[in-house]
C-alpha cells in the first residue's frame, strides 16, 4: 500500500526530545496472517501534559526528594550530552546538568526538575550530564543559578530537588 500523504520534515533533536519525555508513542498494526518481517502501519500519538506530571522512565520516583550540591555552569544550555542543539528551552525552565549517579544512560534527558535553594524553588530541565558533580548534585546555568542561589556569587550551594 502506498501512502500519498504529504511529507513533513521534523528535526531529529525534536523527535528525540519528544521520545525522551514519552510525548510520542508508536504503535504498529499489521494485517493478520502477514509475515512478521513485513512492515505494518505506524501511527504516532502526541499527548500534551505538563512536566510536573511526567514520570521519568526507569528513573527515580517523582515523590523522591534528593539533597546535593548545586554549582553554576556558565556554558549550560548549548545542548550538552542530550544533544538539544536547536531546541529552545521552555520558558521558565533553566537548563541544568545532572550528576552521573542520576544520569541513567541519558534517560534523564528532558526531565523537568524542581530545584530548591536559598533563593526559593525554580524549575529546570536536564540537558546534560555532570561527571564532576557529587552524587545527587546539579550544575545550573547562570540564570537558574541566580534564581536558586538568591543571586549569590558562583560557588557551591546546598540544594534539594
Amino acid at each position: 500500500m502506498v501512502c500519498n500523504a504529504p511529507r513533513i520534515r521534523i528535526p531529529m533533536a525534536l523527535l528525540l526530545f519528544c521520545f525522551s519525555l514519552n510525548l510520542i508513542q508508536l504503535t504498529t498494526a499489521s494485517s493478520s496472517g502477514a509475515a512478521h518481517h513485513q512492515a505494518g502501519t505506524a501511527k504516532s500519538k502526541i499527548k500534551r501534559s505538563s512536566c510536573a506530571s511526567r514520570k521519568k522512565p526507569n528513573g527515580p520516583a517523582l515523590t523522591e526528594t534528593y539533597s546535593g550540591k548545586g554549582t553554576r555552569n556558565p556554558t549550560a544550555g548549548g545542548g550538552g550530552n542530550c544533544a538539544f542543539t536547536k531546541w529552545p528551552v521552555p520558558k521558565g525552565y533553566g537548563p541544568l546538568a545532572i550528576a552521573t549517579n542520576q544520569w541513567n544512560s541519558a534517560k534523564a534527558c528532558g526531565a523537568c526538575i524542581e530545584v530548591e535553594g536559598p533563593g526559593g524553588k525554580f524549575m529546570g530541565i536536564v540537558n546534560d550530564q555532570c561527571p564532576s558533580c557529587e552524587p545527587n548534585g546539579l550544575d545550573l546555568d547562570s540564570n537558574l543559578w541566580n534564581q536558586v542561589s538568591g543571586n549569590k556569587p558562583p560557588g557551591i550551594i546546598q540544594i534539594k530537588w
